[in-house]
């Protein structure tokens, strides 16, 4: 992994064994075929076509001291359900951060009975 999830506005995410996709995510495809063969790109001589946004899923595990402080980081986590903000990632030196605007659309996750701590 070249870096990793770690912060979403003012929350720290969990980190512990992490899976989350590493691909590049959609770009919009604007060329058109046209009558009598060939294409039109859209997008003309850049070289890059637009991005498009998409849904990426994180998940990983939170491991607390007690299991107050798991409820708590997990409180606040859902607390940004539906917020627009600021999404960091850490690269995998540990000091180079990159962001972007992101919705969090939901929070999930399960629990076993006797990892009353995890």
């Amino acid at each position: 992994m070249t870096w990793k999830l770690t912060q979403f506005d003012t929350v720290t995410l969990p980190t512990g064994m992490p899976q989350l996709p590493i691909g590049t995510g959609p770009s919009i495809n604007d060329t058109l075929p046209l009558l009598g063969g060939g294409v039109f790109d859209a997008s003309g001589t850049e070289h890059t076509a637009p991005r498009l946004p998409y849904e990426l899923t994180y998940q990983a595990s939170q491991v607390s001291t007690t299991a107050a402080a798991l409820e708590t980081a997990l409180q606040a986590l859902k607390s940004m359900s539906g917020l627009r903000s600021t999404l960091w990632r850490t690269m995998q030196d540990g000091t180079t951060r990159q962001w972007c605007t992101a919705r969090l659309l939901s929070v999930g996750g399960t629990r076993q009975i006797q990892h009353k701590y995890h």
